[in-house]
């Protein structure tokens, strides 16, 4: 059970990060909205009503890009807790899980392989090796994306105004 619990959580990261970064307008997703959530409070707190506007103003600029700082990290958080409880329900201790969940993450893994873990997934970094790849697929596909901004400059050079004043009608 502990083992499905950490693959959905897994699961919902991955998603969280594929419905974000590829179809950022089409769809919703809750770890996002949690992230950006938490932290447009903290930056309501710190740029309260008793300040000035500017003081205000200054804080809540840095409230989206701390926000989207803070997401691959919160999906990399996400990721390690599920990788924990998935090596937990194997037999590993909490210690234990922690361990080769955070050397298998991203990485070549430095943790020993349990003979158990063998027949499983051949190694215990295999688990994120997929994710990895996945995550290096997601980012170079939404570089090659074009960004909103020069769609709408395209539609915009589409539409051209009927009749521009000339200086010399006036």
């Amino acid at each position: 059970m502990v083992f499905l619990v950490g693959l959905g959580v897994v699961a919902w990261a991955l998603r969280s990060a594929v419905e974000t970064v590829i179809l950022p307008r089409s769809s919703q997703n809750t770890l996002a909205r949690l992230v950006f959530r938490t932290t447009g409070t903290v930056f309501r707190f710190l740029a309260n009503e008793r300040r000035e506007f500017d003081t205000r103003d200054r804080i809540m600029a840095l409230c989206a890009p701390v926000s989207l700082l803070l997401l691959p990290a919160v999906w990399v958080a996400t990721n390690l807790l599920g990788y924990l409880a998935m090596f937990w329900a194997l037999g590993r201790t909490i210690a234990d899980a922690f361990f080769v969940s955070g050397s298998s993450f991203l990485t070549l893994g430095f943790a020993p392989v349990d003979t158990e873990l063998k027949g499983f997934w051949r190694s215990p970094k295999r688990l994120s090796d997929l994710e990895s790849l996945l995550c290096s697929f997601l980012f170079c596909l939404r570089s090659t994306q074009p960004s909103p901004a020069a769609r709408r400059r395209s539609l915009c050079s589409k539409r051209e105004p009927a009749h521009l004043p000339t200086p010399s009608s006036f």
